[in-house]
């Protein structure tokens, strides 16, 4: 959030540079814990899909949103 609200450019760059390897890393942990978290009481295969899905998905989501509120910020 506070490459969003930066308000120089040049605090915005250095944010970016010490968030581009963070935010990935970070969204990709919380995927595997969620579809881990999810898929934990499953009893069939369909069920761990379904879990491991939605795990997957909805750190994706959040992640998407905070492109889409970032770029609409930054006009």
């Amino acid at each position: 959030m506070a490459a969003v609200v930066a308000a120089m450019n040049h605090v915005r760059k250095r944010l970016h540079r010490l968030t581009r390897f963070g935010i990935p890393a970070v969204m990709g942990f919380s995927m595997s814990l969620n579809a881990y978290e999810f898929a934990a009481g499953a009893t069939n295969m369909f069920e761990v899909a379904a879990g491991v899905a939605m795990g997957l998905i909805l750190p994706a989501l959040v992640f998407l949103a905070f492109r889409v509120a970032s770029v609409l910020a930054d006009v």
